[in-house]
């Protein structure tokens, strides 16, 4: 295999871990990989991730579904913000 390529295998190895979050308009937010919720309401919802806590703010935000990779919240998002520890 060349150099290159073993590269990007292990840069995609290492995204597995990593959270992902999608942001679709300022309505819905999905997670992946993410460790459990820490705090919930219409206001705010904290996300525990590898990288820390995700902290989702805005209006009437809701968690639509929730599974032991993904959440998916709905509502009027105002921001987005990560907390905690880097790598």
């Amino acid at each position: 295999m060349q150099p290159w390529m073993e590269k990007i295998r292990k840069s995609e190895e290492h995204l597995k871990e990593q959270t992902l979050v999608e942001l679709v308009g300022r309505k819905r937010v999905l997670v992946e990989h993410h460790k459990g919720i820490l705090g919930y309401s219409q206001e705010e919802i904290l996300v525990g991730c590898n990288e820390g806590i995700l902290r989702i703010e805005g209006a009437q935000l809701c968690l639509c579904c929730m599974s032991r990779e993904q959440l998916f919240i709905s509502g009027n998002i105002r921001c987005i913000i990560c907390e905690g520890s880097e790598r």
